[in-house]
């Protein structure tokens, strides 16, 4: 009864040890981060590297770029169809992973202003494919209060689980299955 019980926890922990990477698969921190650098004075506290848009002397926006510095814009219309001006670009400086840009610009109400966010993205990245392979004691004592039964139940709903994420393509699954000896 003892031996059982720890093979049912060593196939349990197998199959949590290889679903382990799959946690928090979605979420990634980039690496390289663009500090940008801020100014301080009687006018008050901006960005270093910034730009006015043309004509608007009460908006200060801040110069895209790399990690390896500023793209010098320092002055723009604020045209929000301008796809190349401002853009704050991480990853490979020719063609960046993504880009993002932030900038305001005044509207013709006094004190109200024009806030836009910009995100673009570069290709699709094809996630790495995942092998999980499930271990199932298969032996009698699996036959008792149905847990050979809520194991197929649990493997199948994994399945689905995945295949409804549409994360089917990435992962590749397998079956071994033990009694007294390995099947």
């Amino acid at each position: 009864m003892k031996t059982k019980l720890v093979r049912n926890a060593c196939a349990l922990l197998l199959i949590i040890c290889l679903l382990f990477p799959l946690l928090g698969q979605s979420v990634q921190a980039y690496g390289d981060n663009i500090e940008p650098v801020y100014t301080t004075d009687d006018t008050g506290t901006y960005p270093t590297a910034s730009w006015k848009p043309t004509g608007q002397e009460n908006v200060i926006n801040h110069q895209g770029g790399t990690v390896s510095g500023c793209d010098n814009n320092t002055n723009w219309s604020g045209d929000p169809s301008d796809t190349t001006n401002s853009y704050l670009k991480h990853g490979n400086v020719d063609d960046p992973d993504f880009m993002i840009r932030k900038f305001a610009r005044e509207t013709a109400t006094p004190g109200t202003f024009d806030v836009f966010l910009n995100v673009r993205g570069n290709s699709v990245r094809q996630e790495k494919t995942v092998d999980v392979v499930f271990v199932v004691d298969t032996s009698g004592s699996m036959g008792d209060s149905e847990r050979l039964a809520n194991t197929k139940e649990g493997i199948k709903g994994f399945i689905n689980s995945v295949t409804t994420a549409g994360l089917g393509d990435n992962i590749r699954a397998g079956l071994v299955s033990y009694s007294s000896e390995l099947q």
